[in-house]
């Protein structure tokens, strides 16, 4: 999802964008912990919790419908 949001930055809405470098500080970390290269201490005193990206996915959704109606209305 990081690389598509990479990749295809330029087409994102602006508010959309203010989610970038939140959204890739929660995956860098992610892909460091899962590389073993930080500690579970260090994880929690970066207070790394998916509940810091759910604002995004809610956004995500809500864009999403609102361009499915777009796309309903015609």
């Amino acid at each position: 999802m990081l690389d598509l949001f990479t990749t295809r930055y330029h087409l994102a809405y602006a508010e959309t964008r203010d989610f970038y470098p939140l959204f890739l500080e929660y995956v860098e970390i992610w892909n460091i912990h899962l590389a073993e290269a930080i500690s579970g201490e260090a994880i929690m005193e970066l207070n790394h919790r998916e509940q810091k990206v759910k604002p995004f996915y809610e956004h995500l959704e809500q864009k999403m419908q609102q361009l499915q109606d777009e796309i309903a209305r015609g």
